[in-house]
Formats: C-alpha cells, structure tokens, sequence
C-alpha cells in the first residue's frame, strides 16, 4: 500500500500491468512489474481508506507500507525504522532545520531500527552510530547494498552515461566509477521524464568519443523512461542497475521478525 508519490492522480487505485507512472507513481509500478500477480499493489493518499479496501477483499493479507511511520490513523503491528548510515536521525534535526518530521524520541515506536547503506563490512563505526540512536543495541541491525553486474551488450563499454531521477544517485555513482568513465545526467527525485528530457539524453550519450558507450539508469526511473516513445526507439543503448538489500549482521533474525510477524492468526 502505497500514497504513489509524484503520481498525477488522486484516491485509491489498484495497479495492474496497464497501469502508468504518471497513474499510480514509480515505485507502485515497480512493485508490480517484479511480483506480478503475487503481490495486490494499491495507491491512495488516505491510508486508512487503502488499509479498509484491502482487508475488505483479502481479509488475511498482510499489508507492507512505506514511509508511514509518522501515519497515526494506521496502527501498524510491526514498525521498522530505517536511518542512513551517513545521515542517521540521531544528528539531524526537525524540518525546516533538518529533515525529522517528528522528534527523534518517536523511535521508541520502533520494533527494529535497520541502519541502511552501511559499508560492505562490519566496522568499528557501526559501535559509534549504534551508541548514538539511543536505542536497544539488541534491536538494531545494519544493511548494505549489493549492485547487480549489468546487463551490457559487449564487455568493451568503457563510457557510461548515468541518467537518475532519485534522491541520492552519489552511491550509485561510486559504485559505477570503480568500473567506468562515468557522465551523470542528474534529474530531481520522481522526475516525470518527456520527450525533451530523451532528446538532451541521446545528444549527450552521442557526445561521447568512445564508439562502446552505454546509457545506465535505476529501476525506478527505468518505469517513467519506458513509457516514451524516444525511449523505446533507442532502448538497445540502456542498462538498468539493478540493486538488493543484504542484512550485513544477523540475517535470520530480520526474517524469522518478518516471518513470526507475517503468520500470526
């Protein structure tokens, strides 16, 4: 159950394989296109409303929603909180100073706090960051992300394009530079890609010296960029990063919290 940011309509929709970003939001649209027909996607700003429409029609579902720590008219069984690992809540502030919508002390809704984008190794850090969250050490555990090779079309590509409208692409961006000569063509987050934006796009990527040139982008912006026409015309120059999410410290306590949780009557 998503609110389906940046989407250009309004109440509650149910997302199938017809559905658009510019509908239903990227992240929704993505959702469906990996899981398919195992997973109900619904999108509605009220939550309360979207939770009613669910249970209504499958009763025993169990109901996974995003960014809804701070959405008091649904009573959620299990809250995890996520914090950065290079931006934790325990040295930001409340918005407008910082970017906390409530006071740090809200984490003692927490069930488990997942420390997200930590280095691919257990440091000395994750001591230090742990200490300043306040917060059982116990219920703490720390991710990472993996990036998937990329599908390319021939192993000579050296120049790569990077084309992103997310919030935080530098990641990404180390990640593709410990491999290519990378050119970023940064967009705001949930960018409604158009035409033009393919236009500027196929002009830089022709800008390029190097005959063995790639275009790379996320899964996310993939969904807005596919549904163009300029997209599809030149869809043999793309490659999407895909990306997971990998417990670094106890993976089987996260799954047993899901799966105890998920198979209470």
């Amino acid at each position: 159950l998503s609110r389906g940011y940046g989407r250009a309509t309004k109440g509650l929709l149910e997302v199938d394989e017809h559905s658009t970003t510019k509908e239903v939001g990227d992240e929704p649209k993505s959702y469906k296109s990996i899981f398919g027909e195992s997973v109900t996607v619904v999108v509605s700003e009220d939550r309360k409303t979207g939770v009613q429409h669910i249970r209504k029609a499958e009763p025993n579902a169990v109901i996974l929603l995003d960014d809804a720590f701070q959405h008091r008219k649904v009573k959620a069984g299990l809250n995890i909180l996520l914090t950065s690992y290079s931006h934790p809540f325990s040295k930001d502030f409340l918005f407008p100073v910082g970017m906390l919508r409530e006071s740090r002390i809200g984490r003692k809704r927490a069930d488990l706090i997942v420390v997200t984008k930590c280095p691919n190794s257990n440091s000395e850090k994750f001591n230090h960051i742990d200490k300043s969250l306040n917060y059982p050490e116990s219920k703490i555990l720390h991710s990472t992300i993996d990036y998937s090779p990329l599908e390319i079309p021939t192993n000579s590509v050296n120049e790569v394009l990077l084309v992103t409208g997310i919030a935080n692409s530098k990641p990404l961006l180390n990640e593709l530079e410990k491999h290519y000569q990378v050119t970023e063509l940064k967009y705001k987050d949930h960018h409604q890609f158009t035409e033009q934006d393919i236009t500027a796009i196929r002009e830089k990527i022709d800008s390029f010296a190097s005959r063995d040139k790639l275009i790379v982008t996320t899964e996310k912006d993939y969904m807005r960029l596919s549904e163009l026409e300029g997209f599809q015309a030149m869809k043999n120059m793309w490659a999407i990063q895909r990306i997971s999410t990998r417990i670094l410290d106890n993976e089987k306590k996260f799954n047993e919290l899901i799966c105890n949780y998920a198979q209470q009557d």
